[in-house]
């Protein structure tokens, strides 16, 4: 760093991903000094693409027969969810027939 008293020399410390990157510095960088510690602002180029970026992409329709379809093809049948359903559903209805305080008191815990 250039300063009216002359050039200063610092010690820094990098990372290990900052040396990683290191090859990559392009143009100008910014010395910062805040709350008694300085800063260095460096312009890297990024590649376009990350290794972390998705390969691919999974789309999922949801219907009424099949519960989910995605887009490799596989089907997800709703017949476990339905026999549920209707189970409970027969429960309710029963339970409203008898129409007792405490047939009502488990019609209202099963919903």
């Amino acid at each position: 760093m250039i300063t009216a008293k002359g050039r200063m020399k610092f010690q820094t410390r990098i990372g290990e991903y900052q040396k990683s990157r290191a090859d990559r510095l392009r143009g100008q960088a910014d010395l910062i000094y805040r709350k008694g510690v300085f800063y260095l602002v460096a312009i890297v180029d990024a590649p376009e693409q990350s290794e972390y970026d998705p390969v691919g992409t999974l789309g999922v329709d949801l219907g009424i027969i099949n519960i989910a379809t995605d887009s490799d093809g596989d089907v997800f049948s709703g017949k476990r969810v339905e026999i549920v359903r209707k189970k409970y559903n027969q429960r309710r209805r029963t339970l409203q027939r008898i129409g007792t305080k405490n047939s009502t008191n488990v019609e209202k815990n099963v919903r």
